[in-house]
Parts: structure tokens; sequence; C-alpha cells
């Protein structure tokens, strides 16, 4: 893969930072979410969307101040290449690393707990991985247009999931709308704010590949595509404390465990296949998308040219380090759904932040030596 040369439109951005953002978290967010903040969890997601945003705001903010530039060649100009390649290594890339493993650990115990038990978790990782390897080997341009084909199928199956679903909906689980108490809310906002919103991070190696006649249309459609897949998540989770009401937050993949109630006059029954393929299509789009940025991380850090070979052993790191991480999965939950929230802002926004507040000290001290 050559990461110089290839280009995409803002609207092909638009699918792959919408798809990043929700092709996991559709998965994984709603149940843990709900065992938090319980029939607020919508809430939750809300706040985390606005905070999600303002995030945005700084990274196209960056963006704006430097065209054509992904973050290590920013973080280059503004604090140096020692500072640069020190901070990169300890806050983002490490993370990177964890994300990548995650998604394809969930593949697996996705598949181990509901449909193939039998099979050992390493098969659904090393083959997710290799086709993943092979789709970021094509480039950019291709993953844009086979991911936007692969979207559409996977939001037709989650709606379809959710109409067959009304009959079950419960609206008393609802209540009440808004809760007495906020802390539970506050948290679950931080927990969602985590995975996905502050992964939005990742795209700032990504927007330079927009087409330089495009590159106005990129605040408008990154927003666009935050809010849809705020609504995407708003209505998974709603729907999931609709059926299920005060056991939603036991769910661990209520989408899943929606399709498997649906029945239909007997005519349309076991479709938790159909979305089970769907969810998994998911993640692989995710993972494809991480480790092509964790790949040209790595690429501009180094200042490498040929990374066909980079790109085999950055899949290969996500294999291993599954392996040596997952010992159990009480002990793969804990690491996710605790050490994760904690650890990841200080890994993406943390650096977002002082790239911001050097970016505008700086501009403030121009305008201080300017004369009048």
């Amino acid at each position: 893969m050559d990461t110089k040369g290839y280009t995409i439109s803002a609207r092909q951005l638009g699918v792959l930072f919408f798809t990043y953002l929700t092709g996991s978290s559709i998965i994984n967010i709603p149940g843990p979410l709900i065992g938090v903040a319980n029939n607020s969890a919508w809430l939750s997601i809300l706040l985390s969307w606005i905070a999600g945003c303002l995030l945005l705001m700084g990274m196209l903010y960056l963006h704006k101040r430097f065209p054509s530039k992904d973050f290590i060649e920013i973080s280059n100009s503004l604090i140096g290449k020692v500072a640069t390649f020190i901070l990169v290594i300890i806050l983002p890339l490490p993370y990177i690393i964890h994300i990548g493993t995650g998604i394809t650990l969930d593949v697996g115990l996705f598949m181990e707990s509901t449909m193939m038990s039998e099979t050992p978790i390493y098969i659904f990782t090393s083959t997710i991985l290799v086709v993943a390897v092979l789709t970021v080997m094509s480039g950019i341009e291709v993953i844009s247009q086979m991911f936007a084909l692969l979207l559409v199928t996977l939001l037709v199956f989650v709606g379809i999931v959710l109409v067959l679903s009304i009959p079950d909906y419960d609206f008393s689980n609802l209540k009440p709308l808004i809760p007495s108490k906020f802390k539970p809310v506050i948290l679950g906002a931080y927990m969602s704010f985590s995975f996905p919103y502050a992964e939005l991070f990742l795209f700032s190696m990504l927007i330079p590949f927009v087409k330089e006649d495009e590159q106005k249309r990129i605040p408008k459609v990154m927003f666009v595509s935050v809010t849809l897949n705020l609504i995407v998540l708003i209505l998974v989770t709603t729907s999931t404390i609709l059926v299920f009401g005060p056991i939603a937050g036991d769910r661990k993949f209520p989408m899943f465990e929606l399709a498997r109630m649906i029945e239909v006059q007997e005519i349309v029954q076991r479709i938790e296949s159909v979305i089970g393929m769907s969810l998994i299509v998911g993640s692989f789009m995710k993972v494809t998308i991480t480790l092509y940025v964790m790949n040209l991380f790595v690429v501009r850090l180094f200042n490498l040219r040929d990374s066909r070979l980079l790109i085999l052993i950055v899949g290969m790191i996500f294999f291993l380090n599954g392996k040596a991480s997952f010992t159990d999965i009480r002990k793969w939950v804990e690491v996710v759904s605790y050490l994760g929230p904690m650890w990841e802002p200080f890994a993406f926004v943390l650096p977002l932040a002082l790239l911001l507040a050097v970016s505008v000290l700086r501009r403030n001290s121009l305008h201080a030596r300017s004369p009048n």
C-alpha cells in the first residue's frame, strides 16, 4: 500500500467516518451502557455526542490551520519531530493496538458465545485479520467504495430488526424519562464518549486524503456522519430497553438478542444469523480502518516508503496481542469496561488538546507581535 497518491471524496470520508463510529459500537455499547445508566442511557449518549462534537471541532480547527497535513505532520510543525515521536509512541499507538485487538476479540467472543461454541477464538480472529490486511493493501479508495455497500447492508438489516421488534416494545420501560439522579447518566456519558466518540481522533490521519476541491465539504460531512451515528445508537439502545426492560443491561449482544426474539406468524423466524453476519461485517470494517490508520501512523512516524510488509506486521501484532492479553472472559470484560474508558481519553484527547493549545498560543503570540 502506497500511502501517497490516494484521494477520496468528502462523501467517501463521511462513509468511513460513520462506519468507524457505528461498526462495533452498536454491538458493544447498548448492554454495558444500560447497565450503568439504566433507562436514561439515551441521555448519556446525547451528552457524549456533544463532547464528541467538541472534539471534532478541535480536529477540524487544526485541519483548517494546517491544510493537507495529517496529525503527525501537524505535530512535527508545532512541537518538533522528537516530541512528536515520544508523544505518539507513549499515547496513541498503544491504544490503537488495543482497539484492533479488542475488535477482533469481540468478533471471536461473539461467534463463540452465540453460534460456534466449539471453535477456538483464534480461528475467528485470524480470519478477520487476514481479510482486513488484504483489504488495507488495496488502498483507501477501494476501502471507501466497498464499505459504502457493506454499510447500506448493515443498516438495512439493523432497521429490519428494529421494525420487526415493535410488537415487543413496552414503553413503560422508559419511565422515568428524566432521571432523578444524574451520576449514572454522567458515568454512562463518560463511557460512551471514550467509545466511540473519542476514537474520531484517528481520522486526523485520513482527512488529508480528501480531494482538494472537496476540502470545504469535510466539516459538513463529518458532522452529518456523527449525528447519524447518534441516531442509530439511540435507536438501538432504546429498542433494547423497550424490549428487555430492567434486564437490558445484562444483554451483551442486544441486537442479536432482539433478532432472536422475532417471530412473525411462523414465517419470519431465526433471523439472528443474518444480523449476526451484519454485526461481524461492521466489526470487520472497523478493524480494517484501524489497521489502515495504525499502519499510516508508523509510516509517517518513521518516514517509510514501502509499507506492504508493515501491514502484515501490524496485523500480526493485533493477533498476537489478542492471544497474549485474552486469558479469561471476565478479565477481558474488566479491561474493556473499566480500563478502556479511563485510558482512551488520555490516548486520544490529550494529544489533540496539546496540539490545539500550542497552535492557539502560537497564533496569539504572532498576533501580539504583529504591528497594529
